[in-house]
């Protein structure tokens, strides 16, 4: 499960990989995550 893999390897959640539509994001950016889910970290309709 995702748990159990982030308990074993807890960089995964400093260094987090999201994958949304055609685009990948690596590392944890606010700027970034905004552009991805738009203002807030919400998806944008």
């Amino acid at each position: 499960s995702a748990i159990e893999l982030m308990l074993e390897e807890p960089t995964l959640i400093k260094r987090p990989v999201v994958e949304h539509g055609d685009r990948i994001a690596v590392g944890f950016s606010e700027a970034v995550y905004e552009g991805l889910f738009g203002e807030g970290g919400r998806e944008t309709q």
